[in-house]
């Protein structure tokens, strides 16, 4: 099982790129640091990206420093470096995403969203969203 589940903040404004594949699949790539239990002060840092309607969704309502709280999986991110050596990483692929503000920031009518290709999961203060409306490309290639 390759479950992964954060809650955090981003540590920048995610960015925007589309596949080279037939697809122009939207991606959004960004990073969430999470606190660290019981070690006051360290974070993690989780390099993330999301694909379609779940980029889109994020690249237009979250920003830097804003709560998130993203289920997804872990992929491989190895490649080599421009001197052949093998650099190794982890990237979180993005399945779901939710507002993990305070009361205030959910009940905020801007961050209301209703998508008619989107399955929605409401409780009394808080909307979740999870789309499943695409399946990630085999062979994406990230521009920049």
């Amino acid at each position: 099982m390759n479950k992964i589940i954060i809650k955090g903040n981003l540590t920048a404004d995610p960015k925007s790129y589309t596949s080279k594949n037939e697809q122009q699949t939207q991606l959004a790539k960004f990073a969430v640091a999470v606190r660290r239990p019981y070690q006051d002060g360290e974070s993690d840092y989780f390099h993330c990206t999301a694909f379609g309607k779940r980029a889109g969704f994020i690249i237009e309502r979250f920003t830097k420093g804003k709560p998130i709280l993203i289920t997804g999986h872990m992929e491989n991110d190895n490649f080599r470096n421009k001197n052949d050596e093998q650099v190794y990483g982890y990237n979180l692929i993005v399945d779901e995403v939710e507002f993990a503000g305070d009361k205030q920031e959910k009940n905020d009518p801007t961050a209301d969203l209703e998508s008619n290709n989107s399955s929605s999961k409401n409780s009394t203060n808080n909307k979740s969203f999870n789309f499943l409306e695409d399946v990630m490309p085999f062979g994406v290639t990230y521009g920049e």
